[in-house]
């Protein structure tokens, strides 16, 4: 299946290269979880290519796009075309540097009210 490696039940991976002119190849890894209802959630999507489209597809219905940091946001414009009905979360500040994206969720937590 199209790289993708299985680390535990109902879990994945998939590595990719991923090369920054001047720094050299920091390469990238989306995580897939895929619940009861065999929904996905991918985590930190990776360069998306026609065999990836299709393992998603096998594995279940892609209904969350996670983009952890605002440095893991290269490859969401691709997953959006491809699964608009899927909810879109962003680290805080995504939405704003990706202003081309429409995002339903900023991430957050207890964590972030206990700065200060």
């Amino acid at each position: 299946m199209s790289g993708i490696e299985r680390l535990g039940h109902e879990l994945w991976t998939v590595s990719r290269r991923l090369p920054i002119r001047g720094i050299g190849d920091l390469g990238s890894r989306m995580t897939i979880v895929r619940f009861d209802d065999h929904s996905l959630m991918l985590h930190s999507p990776v360069e998306l290519d026609p065999d990836l489209l299709t393992t998603l597809g096998q594995l279940g219905e892609v209904r969350w796009l996670i983009g952890p940091s605002k440095a893991h946001h290269l490859f969401l414009a691709a997953y959006r075309d491809a699964f608009p009905n899927a909810s879109m979360c962003g680290a805080p500040g995504l939405p704003e540097k990706r202003k081309d994206l429409d995002f339903d969720h900023v991430l957050g937590g207890a964590a972030a009210g206990l700065a200060g």
